[in-house]
């Protein structure tokens, strides 16, 4: 059961999360938003988030991002055809820091457009702690925008949750999603789905390619400055997870498999992903430093 994988997830239920969230309103002094001129006179506003939190910024490299602007012609929602993913959809492109990026969907929202896409592990930017910054570009023929954007360089992971804050956990027996009327039980295994996990993994897999079956793409500890690993928290316990990687036959989603505790009492409890680094975009730091993702909830038992 070491490495059991969650693939009986519908991959179309987390794929529709990534096609069509709706737009955050985010507070002007947070938004990562730029208002520009375009090359024909018009102006448009640039808003770019996390496709799995809504959180304002471009995600870190490997991470799902939403781009919501206004000029692109679109009829109503068009959806890759599989993966590979395309570099276009629609004759939309989008350029991560001189990077194609490949496209999971466009989308019409009624006065403005949104593009959700994997941000390419082969963007290339300048490390620079909380002002990293990464030129992203949308082009549709001869429409194009354009944002400086600032890059979540210091989240710990963007966990998938429903409307009400529960986490897309599964149970390991029968894959089925964990719920408040079917909640976790202490000393069973579950999955947990994220995105944006810091590192590649090992062995590598290309930006908007499924994950494989085999070998698994596993999230490698990282010696070469100091410990690293990324674990779990449930409240202030941690709890130590026995797989993490690419899910199979998804892009650009992680899934990390784990044990409750035993002990673990009935009711709502808080997890999040804690990514204890020492090496980062080519930097060591001291082991003491960590990065957090967003808090889900983690149903227990029956409530």
């Amino acid at each position: 059961m070491k490495y059991f994988i969650g693939a009986a997830i519908a991959g179309t239920e987390l794929m529709s999360r990534i096609v069509a969230l709706p737009i955050l309103q985010i507070c002007a002094s947070f938004a990562a938003s730029l208002t520009i001129s375009l090359a024909y006179g018009e102006s448009s506003q640039v808003t770019i988030v996390s496709a799995v939190t809504n959180e304002p910024g471009l995600p870190d490299l490997g991470g799902i991002a939403s781009l919501y602007v206004s000029g692109l012609l679109v009829t109503g929602v068009v959806v890759a055809n599989g993966a590979p993913l395309p570099l276009s959809l629609a004759g939309v492109a989008v350029d991560v820091c001189g990077a194609p990026a490949p496209l999971y969907a466009v989308a019409d929202r009624a006065g403005y457009q949104q593009v959700n896409f994997p941000v390419p592990w082969e963007a290339s930017f300048t490390f620079e702690g909380s002002n990293t910054r990464c030129v992203v570009s949308v082009k549709q023929g001869s429409f194009q925008a354009i944002q400086n954007a600032y890059v979540r360089t210091f989240s710990g992971g963007d966990l998938f949750f429903t409307p009400d804050y529960i986490g897309v956990f599964q149970h390991g027996s029968d894959y089925s999603r964990v719920t408040r009327n079917r909640g976790a039980q202490p000393g069973e295994a579950l999955i947990i789905y994220a995105a944006a996990l810091p590192r590649r993994t090992v062995p590598p897999v290309a930006t908007g390619v499924a994950a494989p079956f085999s070998p698994l793409a596993v999230l490698p500890h990282i010696l070469s400055c100091s410990a690293f690993r990324v674990t779990l928290y449930i409240d202030d316990s941690e709890v130590e997870p026995f797989f993490v990687g690419l899910s199979p036959g998804l892009v650009g989603v992680y899934q990390l498999n784990f044990i409750v505790p035993v002990g673990t009492s009935n009711g709502d409890h808080i997890m999040r992903v804690i990514d204890e680094w020492g090496y980062f975009h080519g930097l060591c730091f001291p082991p003491t430093l960590w990065k957090g993702s967003n808090p889900v909830i983690l149903p227990v038992g029956v409530h």
